[in-house]
């Protein structure tokens, strides 16, 4: 969680109560943890004015079901590693700057209901999708 901050160039504060100290992320704005793992299962951030790239750390939540990012400025090419969160259900990124191709990585994602991807420059839908 803290390579996705450092990766976010500007936002309008909702980071401020994510210190590096703070042993437990749960209470952090925008995160949901699991009650009885502790692991995040929710990333909750839209409309926060976030401007930077999706950081490939994210992939390191292996256990997150919904990725909420939509209504940002985030930019870049969707990270191949997004493909190691194989209980990701909701994955919202519309309305900000993606481009570039969706991963084969996430043919993996076998657990994904929902991928929101209106308005962005994306190609080549991954054979897994259709």
């Amino acid at each position: 969680l803290l390579a996705f901050k450092k990766a976010i160039t500007n936002s309008d504060g909702i980071f401020l109560n994510w210190h590096e100290q703070d042993a437990d992320p749960c209470n952090w704005k925008g995160v949901k943890c699991d009650g009885h793992s502790k692991r995040v299962i929710y990333l909750i951030l839209p409309y926060h004015k976030l401007v930077g790239p999706i950081p490939p750390e994210v992939g390191r939540l292996n256990q997150l079901q919904t990725l909420s990012l939509q209504g940002n400025s985030l930019y870049g090419s969707l990270p191949p590693e997004l493909g190691n969160c194989t209980k990701l259900q909701q994955l919202y990124l519309q309305g900000n700057y993606i481009s570039g191709y969706i991963p084969s990585e996430f043919g993996d994602l076998v657990e994904l209901e929902t991928l929101g991807l209106i308005q962005q420059y994306v190609e080549g839908i991954n054979p897994a999708f259709s």
